[in-house]
């Protein structure tokens, strides 16, 4: 399937700028490798090399192909059965599976993923009441996978936003060793640059270890051929049962001949222009990383993290410190509270004094409950470089069914005494959204509208949507103008009997259901839910069935005065089934015909069949219902 985005806006200052951004692609799912090919303007993965935009084709695998017991981490549980056992198993104190197993060795490997740390306690329970327990040691990092595992990611073309255009090729492989063992690997090449990578990330009670060895070898302008490495160590623990997660990240450029491809270009790009080339990342010889965060249960939750970098060239260090505390109360009330300080390096005597930024936000309902209920939030930041800052907004919905939503701001500025107003309100359609914007300052003021929409081309027309994503669903429900499509606000079958359905999950069945609220009482569904799984990129077409005509709740009688009988088919006059008798002889159906006959059949015999016929010619057309009473002539 091919993809196109594009963006733009008007800059006021410039009459007439226009910035546009587009970017189209090929998008081919291959389900027999779990893998997905794409080909055009693309972004690398950025997984273990710097992410670069690019003209070209990738290949890559797509863990949403697989069933959800073998997405994300987990490690395999393996054990001996001495009789007919229930093995179930515990994280955190929470029971995250069970099952039965036979006699002899067992082994788990269906595992949902759970969080990324917090050890498995396995408890065997035997056909006689014996009971054993275990431990399998668990803790990971995004980058953990499942033992005998791989994922590949293959990335070929032309960079695009370097300025020195180059060839490359990207290549990274993972693969799942063991419980505790993952194996990194990659290679980044192109015109005078080489760069590999070895790693791997080892997980074990003392938390998740990984490591990260980097070597490249690139041709620069006005240089000789600069070769270097870069390490990168990282571990992440969480502390039970305090929940108490710690993650700590080292990366150390250890000599200033290494070099990023995104670097090597710029540097050639500069040399080229008669212009100098610098980057903090050219730069940077070392950082170091910290984040822990503490849940305090019904106390909230507190956070620090710190990071401080080192650089060469006479740059002095960065250094960011920031402690922070959440909590939400009840009645809808939440407050955050944070206090950093930070320092950005410099040149000689360009270097930035130590900084203190202190912010304060609550919020809470002015109200009761219900989507109506306006929500008042207030924040203040202060500085010490003597900015202060205090803000209020108010927010809410218009209507019930939540489609129509407003801001109104309010911001002063201690440090410049200026008071800004700003506000906002978004009108949600069935097939577009329309906003409106404005704000006012001590020198200006702005205003400013969109609209934002969809549009799809098919063998039935045009069908417009309020936006699209990258798999969605076109609905097609001849007959059903006005129904309504459940679990998407506003979303109804146009006069053309389509819709479009935005966004749905690919590889997962998904369920679209349709209210027949809406919709003309000459017509019914015949389908009113079906579920699809469409590959990722598809355009997967939902055919609803409906049935014309007036509905029709006829009680009739055969020609002595018995009922018919129960469970009877009742068809038209082109021999179709249009409608069972009920009890007490009541048949509903739908019929475009004013006056008819029909048949009523419960046999193969001679004497197993009745005719019945209606005339619906002086009846209220508009009635959502037409009764009569009819009497079947044999």
């Amino acid at each position: 399937m091919l993809f196109t985005s594009f963006s733009g806006s008007l800059v006021s200052r410039i009459p007439g700028a226009v910035q546009n951004n587009i970017r189209s692609y090929l998008q081919r799912p291959l389900p027999a490798i779990n893998s997905q090919l794409m080909m055009g303007q693309l972004i690398t993965s950025g997984r273990f090399f710097s992410g670069l935009s690019y003209h070209g084709v990738s290949l890559a695998t797509d863990e949403r192909m697989l069933p959800d017991s073998m997405r994300g981490y987990a490690p395999t549980i393996r054990g001996v059965a001495a009789t007919n056992a229930r093995v179930s198993v515990m994280q955190n104190g929470h029971e995250i599976y069970q099952t039965t197993v036979a006699p002899g060795p067992f082994e788990i490997n269906d595992l949902y993923p759970t969080s990324y740390s917090g050890d498995l306690d396995v408890t065997v329970t035997e056909a006689n009441g014996t009971v054993s327990r275990f431990s399998v040691p668990f803790s990971a990092v995004p980058e953990s996978m499942r033992p005998g595992t791989s994922r590949y990611n293959v990335e070929v073309g032309k960079t695009q936003d370097s300025g020195d255009d180059s060839m490359f090729g990207d290549l990274t492989w993972q693969h799942g060793m063991t419980n505790t063992l993952t194996f990194n690997s990659g290679s980044r090449i192109a015109d005078g640059y080489q760069a590999l990578m070895l790693g791997g990330v080892y997980g074990s009670t003392l938390g998740a270890f990984g490591a990260n060895l980097t070597w490249s070898h690139a041709r620069v302008p006005e240089s000789e051929a600069q070769s270097g490495w870069m390490s990168q160590l990282t571990w992440s623990k969480t502390f039970q049962p305090t929940s108490t997660t710690v993650s700590l990240a080292g990366y150390r450029y250890s000599t200033s001949g290494y070099r990023d491809l995104a670097d090597v270009l710029g540097e050639r790009h500069a040399a080229s222009n008669k212009q100098s080339w610098d980057s903090s990342q050219w730069r940077q010889q070392s950082r170091f990383d910290l984040t822990l965060s503490q849940s305090l249960a019904n106390y909230g939750n507190l956070f620090v993290s710190g990071s401080t970098q080192n650089y060469r060239g006479g740059k002095s260090r960065d250094t960011q410190l920031q402690l922070g505390y959440s909590n939400s109360f009840s009645h809808g009330i939440s407050m955050n509270l944070s206090v950093g300080r930070q320092r950005m390096g410099g040149y000689k005597d360009n270097s930035n004094d130590m900084q203190t930024v202190t912010s304060l936000s609550f919020s809470f309902p002015l109200g009761g409950n219900g989507p109506r209920v306006p929500s008042l939030s207030n924040s203040w930041t202060h500085s010490t470089d003597g900015s202060s800052q205090l803000q209020s907004s108010l927010t809410g919905m218009l209507d019930e069914a939540q489609t129509t939503n407003y801001s109104l701001n309010v911001m002063r500025d201690q440090q410049y005494k200026q008071t800004t107003l700003s506000g906002n309100m978004q009108k949600r359609f069935s097939q577009t959204t329309v906003g409106l914007n404005a704000s006012k300052g001590q020198d200006y003021w702005q205003a400013s509208g969109n609209v934002q929409g969809a549009m799809a081309v098919h063998g039935g027309g045009v069908t417009f949507g309020p936006y699209l994503g990258e798999t969605f669903a076109l609905v097609e429900a001849k007959g059903a103008e006005g129904a309504k499509v459940y679990n998407s606000s506003q979303l109804e079958i146009n006069d053309s009997g389509y819709a479009l359905v935005p966004a749905v999950t690919p590889y997962r069945y998904n369920r679209i259901s349709l209210d027949p609220q809406g919709m003309d009482s000459d017509a019914e569904l015949v389908d009113s839910e079906k579920q699809v799984a469409p590959v990722a990129g598809a355009a997967v077409k939902v055919v609803f069935r409906t049935r014309p005509g007036k509905a029709l709740l006829i009680k009739s009688r055969m020609a002595d005065g018995s009922e018919l009988p129960m469970g009877a088919d009742v068809l038209d006059e082109n021999n179709t089934v249009v409608g069972i008798a009920g009890q007490g002889g009541q048949i509903y159906l739908r019929t475009e015909q004013t006056k008819g006959h029909l048949s009523v059949r419960w046999g193969e015999g001679a004497n197993d069949s009745c005719q019945l016929p209606f005339d619906i010619s002086g009846k209220d057309s508009n009635s959502p219902i037409i009764r009569l009473n009819e009497t079947c002539q044999s």
